[in-house]
């Protein structure tokens, strides 16, 4: 029964995540584009990502992007598809 609360939670987790993107994403395009590390970006959300037992691996030293300030959330939502894949 432990195990149905967990995964439950995980989802309802992604979900709520998945609406705060939703919000987000209103406000794409508003801010100019920024350079971006892809290193120090990638590390900062994936060290905040509840994926318990997934190890992410982030090799993009030197990589820089131009883009939305809101570039960050796409890793964000892309991190959180382990947790959810896990979870089934």
């Amino acid at each position: 029964m432990q195990d149905y609360f967990k995964k439950q939670k995980c989802a309802a987790q992604a979900i709520y995540r998945n609406i705060l993107f939703t919000r987000d994403y209103q406000a794409l395009g508003i801010h100019e584009p920024v350079w971006q590390n892809l290193q120090d970006l990638a590390t900062c959300v994936t060290s905040q990502a509840n994926a318990p037992g997934i190890r992410f691996t982030v090799t993009a030293e030197g990589l820089e992007v131009y883009a939305d300030p809101l570039f960050e959330r796409s890793f964000t939502i892309l991190s959180i598809i382990p947790c959810v894949m896990a979870s089934r």
